[in-house]
């Protein structure tokens, strides 16, 4: 099967909404000129309107980025031996509107978390502490 371009995207999101390009440029904030071009793939939207593209038509962020030829996030594959504090703070920043710059901070402090985790495991021997236990 063929990826999914931003014009077949918005096409069949028009279609099955029965919107005009000047709706959803209303809708994105942007002109009908500037849909009309992603539309012709004369174009393409940036990553902050991919987003408001995803959010809207209720579609994965990293496909919207990928169609319109954006490097997708990186994937959570770490995210099951996050403990649960770190996993809801992951989810709560998430739900905020980021910025790609935004976003790639937020992935950075993630990692690095991540990282100082591991690191604080390894170092932990027998009879310490790990970095969750309460200090007493």
């Amino acid at each position: 099967m063929a990826e999914l371009t931003i014009p077949d995207i918005l096409r069949e999101a028009m279609r099955r909404r029965a919107l005009s390009e000047r709706a959803l440029a209303m809708y994105l904030g942007v002109s009908s000129n500037a849909v009309n071009r992603w539309v012709r793939a004369q174009s393409r939207p940036d990553p902050e309107y991919c987003q408001r593209i995803a959010e809207y038509l209720g579609l994965p962020l990293a496909d919207v980025l990928r169609a319109a030829g954006h490097p997708a996030p990186p994937a959570a594959a770490d995210s099951a031996s996050d403990p649960p504090w770190l996993a809801q703070l992951i989810a709560e920043m998430r739900e905020l509107r980021l910025t790609p710059a935004e976003a790639d901070v937020l992935d950075a402090t993630v990692q690095g978390l991540r990282a100082l985790r591991a690191e604080k495991a390894q170092g932990a021997g027998p009879g310490q502490s790990g970095p969750e236990a309460p200090a007493g």
